[in-house]
């Protein structure tokens, strides 16, 4: 490491650059108190090809602020290992892996953390929640954030994910993983060549988590029909889930407990290939909220929202953007299913398709042209 501060307090790192590390370049481990501003970080030199030439790494850390800072390199530009109220705003940051990680495969708990003002450009990922031990992560909010990612061909971790949110078991002779909940994403402007993605499993469901006033355009990159087209959830104990193929929505949420969907606005550039499918797409959940959502699937035929083997979901004060096919698609799910208030006028096709729990609650729902 360049610059190492291990068990400190009260320190300032201020207006330096530092550059061209093999591995990552500054280091903070059980501080407490720490001041990161105006820092320049790059591996100009190395063409931002170094594995593990990490920007800040934070192990421990308590109370920290990292402020107007530009990091440019290999690795993640800033992560966080057991921290907790980190701050980190006004920052510029580009990766070739992601540029903020919470989380790994420790056994330390991350919270009330908050991260604003960034602006996130030519990164493999934007913003990462991980759970791979049996530490947890709790009370994040990510507000305010411009985020353009692109897929990139060799060995780097992520698939041009803006958001990215797991929890899955890694960690050697944890039977267990830790948790993830009460996360915040508000207001963000996305432009990317991979959809959101918040995979729980079912020994570690995610719960509370909140997509509030975010703009989403998904675009195909030079490298989409060749290495498009898949999932990345390295690291993980199941060889079969650790990169595998799969149809993509804009945002795809697995096993997921109380997510509410507000304001979420979905584009698709014209030529994106075809395995781009839904909007929305949800499994294996609890309790979901999809509240005012404008837009439609991204080809010509499927639906924009699709739910499956789910229980409670509420559909409310959405639109459906011209070209939509099918709105809503719900399949086993159980519980109170109410879709009201929604403007479907734009929908060719019928609006509900492959309702076949019982019990679903249609209520003021506008009837598309022509049915």
């Amino acid at each position: 490491n360049l610059v190492r501060f291990f068990e400190c307090r009260d320190v300032l790192v201020h207006g330096v650059t530092i550059a061209n590390s093999p591995t990552w370049t500054s280091h903070y481990r059980k501080c407490e108190n720490v001041t990161i501003e105006a820092v320049r970080i790059h591996s100009d030199a190395s063409g931002k090809r170094v594995p593990n030439d990490d920007g800040i790494d934070l192990v421990e850390c308590d109370d920290v602020r990292i402020l107007g800072c530009d990091i440019d390199t290999g690795d993640d530009c800033i992560a966080l290992f057991g921290s907790q109220r980190v701050v980190v705003t006004s920052c510029t940051l580009s990766t070739r892996s992601v540029a903020i990680r919470v989380g790994y495969d420790h056994a330390l708990d991350i919270r009330d953390c908050v991260f604003s003002y960034l602006v996130i450009h030519d990164a493999h990922r934007g913003l990462g929640v991980f759970v791979r031990g049996a530490g947890s992560v709790e009370n994040l909010i990510f507000s305010d954030i411009v985020i353009r990612t692109r897929l990139l061909t060799g060995h780097w971790w992520g698939k041009a994910e803006p958001v990215h949110v797991s929890a899955v078991l890694f960690a050697p002779g944890v039977e267990k993983p830790g948790r993830i909940r009460d996360v915040t994403f508000a207001r963000l402007r996305v432009e990317a060549e991979h959809g959101m993605i918040l995979w729980g499993s079912p020994d570690s469901v995610i719960e509370d988590v909140t997509f509030d006033d975010v703009r989403v355009r998904v675009r195909r990159g030079p490298h989409s029909d060749t290495w498009g087209g898949n999932v990345d959830m390295r690291l993980t104990r199941d060889p079969k889930l650790s990169l595998f193929k799969r149809d993509l929505p804009a945002l795809l949420a697995r096993h997921t407990e109380r997510l509410a969907v507000r304001n979420l606005t979905v584009e698709w550039a014209d030529d994106v290939p075809a395995y781009f499918t839904h909007a929305v797409e949800a499994e294996s959940f609890r309790e979901l909220l999809v509240d005012g959502f404008r837009g439609r699937q991204a080809q010509k035929a499927g639906s924009a929202i699709r739910l499956a083997s789910g229980e409670d979901a509420v559909v409310r004060d959405s639109r459906a953007a011209a070209g939509t096919d099918t709105f809503v698609e719900a399949t086993e799910v159980t519980g109170r299913t109410v879709f009201t208030g929604n403007d479907v006028r734009a929908a060719r096709q019928p609006v509900l398709q492959k309702l076949v729990e019982v019990g679903v609650e249609v209520v003021h729902l506008p009837r598309a042209h022509g049915d």
